[in-house]
């Protein structure tokens, strides 16, 4: 299932942003560079955490790791994640392979707003259960230490 094939239905999402000076392309090369053996730039222990819980319930872990450190393409694997969407400059869509009561992706937005660019993380979560409405909310206090120092590491490491 696809982000786009979800249009309409209740998701939820959470939302961190950020305005930059530095140019786009930087921005979007410091994103490219997630995942893999470069880590996550910031909590990795958290990351590993959540990949060894996932093997656990027989998922895909974290330890995929990426095929190239310098590239990307769409399907391309990021640890848990896999490449939806790929704008050069302007968005990353990873779609969630681990296991979950629900359907999740991690979109990465650049877009010039006042002669800046702002870059945000979006979180999209889907599901229809109890279980996956309840996982959303106890998750939603790691997603904000997690993605607000994320987003500022990959603005400073741009």
């Amino acid at each position: 299932m696809k982000l786009h094939e979800l249009e309409g239905k209740r998701m939820f999402t959470a939302r961190f942003s950020i305005r930059s000076s530095k140019e786009t392309w930087r921005i979007f090369a410091s994103i490219c560079k997630i995942g893999g053996s470069e880590g996550w730039f910031t909590h990795n222990w958290m990351w590993r955490l959540r990949g060894w819980v996932d093997k656990v319930l027989m998922g895909v872990g974290h330890g995929r790791g990426r095929r190239s450190q310098t590239t990307l393409k769409v399907s391309d694997v990021i640890d848990w994640w896999r490449i939806e969407d790929l704008q050069p400059d302007m968005r990353l869509l990873l779609r969630a392979e681990m296991k979950l009561p629900g359907k999740a992706w991690l979109e990465f937005d650049i877009e010039p707003v006042d002669g800046k660019n702002r870059l945000s993380i979006v979180a999209h979560y889907y599901t229809e259960s109890l279980a996956g409405r309840i996982y959303w909310y106890v998750f939603v206090p790691f997603h904000h230490v997690i993605f607000n120092d994320l987003i500022r590491q990959i603005e400073k490491r741009a």
